[in-house]
């Protein structure tokens, strides 16, 4: 029989005004908070062998942290699993721009600022602390679901997309309860003109859940790499981030939950190693600027189609990106080992990825019992179908790996998949 235990600790990041926002292009500056953002620890006692699950709202999370963090946990990294919802109204200068592979990329995810790192590092070690000293039996229920009507695949809403959900009750029996959730979706309800400080939906699905009794509600994003809002949204700003938070939680809230009798817990981790891009000539991607900007302009003056304005201003984001990789990326940098984390509960597989992967990538091996978290344990930019290079999307555009490889990343996951069953 499955001895299965779980404590639970979250804290406020703690923020120092003004602080520049990150995620989308400019100078964002922010003075004040819409609402909070937070970190939250579930911390795994099965069979006596532990297992830490951490989530944040944040862009993504890195080497800045993680490689601190690792230290401060004193169970191995192997048995960590951490995760960013990528909301894009939280605080920047949490991510390596000033070296590696985002080297010249202030302008999307600010300048590196160590002193938030060390803040939001110091949150986490009191959350993860409030963790091990509530660890007590557990009841887990899990539920399978879909998210309709609230986002689609953003380059083209007539592909497939994943509306798939995956839910996760933990409930004390002498305790508190909390939330773990799963679906694909970038969180930009709130778009590049807000200044606030914000979870996005993420939030509002929380504050949902807390007000039922829960302890938080825990976003773990899918593969949202090409999926948002972008063409179901009515509207930006915080009556469409009510309306679709709203809509998330009453689908989440019906889905039926089923007693977990056994849990037992495989986590492999393995690395897979892509070949970057060769880089264009600095003029060269500079004049694809040029020429992409013009488009976009041509595009306002003849256009008043808000959502397809979207893609125009998608494309200059990526022209932008292209051309900082020429500029910036180190010559150095042939190929990234990629860090893949796969946990299996009970019958569930869910694949780690460090980046924005697109659903169009991970639906070739999706299976009812197969999900997918983004943005976790670390952040390498997006891993985009070979369809968006061929279209030069933005995705593919910004991402620093070579056409194909993306593909072969998930061939060597189907596999690794295929071995632990």
């Amino acid at each position: 029989m499955t001895l299965c235990k779980a404590g639970f600790g979250k804290k406020h990041i703690t923020i120092d005004f003004p602080v520049n926002l990150s995620g989308f292009a400019g100078n964002r500056v922010a003075s004040r908070i819409k609402d909070p953002i937070d970190i939250r620890v579930v911390v795994w006692d099965i069979n006596q062998e532990q297992y830490v699950w951490i989530n944040y709202d944040l862009i993504a999370v890195d080497d800045l942290l993680l490689n601190e963090l690792y230290k401060k946990i004193n169970i191995p990294k192997e048995k960590i699993f951490v995760s960013a919802t990528h909301t894009h109204s939280s605080v920047g200068g949490c991510l390596k721009t000033n070296e590696g592979i985002f080297n010249g990329y202030e302008y999307l995810f600010c300048e590196t600022r160590i002193e938030i790192m060390k803040s939001i590092l110091n949150d986490t070690v009191l959350a993860v602390e409030e963790a091990f000293n509530d660890v007590k039996h557990v009841e887990i229920n899990k539920g399978f679901g879909s998210i309709t009507n609230v986002c689609s695949n953003r380059n083209n809403p007539s592909f497939k997309g994943d509306p798939s959900l995956f839910v996760l009750e933990v409930k004390q029996k002498q305790g508190k309860k909390v939330l773990i959730y799963n679906f694909a979706c970038h969180p930009t309800i709130l778009n590049q003109i807000n200044v606030e400080i914000s979870a996005d939906f993420p939030g509002v699905v929380n504050q949902k859940f807390s007000s039922k009794g829960y302890y938080f509600a825990m976003f773990i994003n899918g593969s949202a790499g090409d999926i948002s809002t972008r063409f179901t949204r009515k509207k930006n700003g915080t009556e469409e981030l009510n309306r679709i938070g709203d809509l998330i939680f009453t689908q989440i809230e019906s889905c039926l939950l089923d007693a977990v009798n056994v849990l037992d817990v495989q986590v492999n981790n393995f690395t897979v190693d892509l070949s970057t891009k060769v880089k264009k000539s600095a003029k060269v991607a500079e004049n694809e600027l040029i020429m992409v900007l013009r488009e976009l302009e041509q595009y306002k003056q003849n256009n008043s189609n808000l959502e397809y304005l979207r893609l125009y201003e998608s494309r200059y984001e990526g022209s932008t990106a292209s051309y900082y990789f020429s500029k910036y990326f180190p010559e150095e940098i042939c190929t990234i080992s990629v860090n893949i984390q796969i946990w299996k509960i009970f019958d569930i597989f869910i694949v780690c990825v460090p980046g924005d992967l697109f659903s169009e990538l991970s639906n070739t091996i999706k299976k009812e019992n197969i999900y997918f978290a983004s943005y976790s344990n670390g952040y390498l930019g997006y891993f985009s179908d070979e369809n968006g290079y061929d279209n030069n999307v933005y995705e593919a555009l910004s991402s620093p790996f070579k056409k194909g490889q993306s593909e072969y990343m998930i061939c060597c996951i189907h596999k690794k998949i295929n071995e632990m069953l």
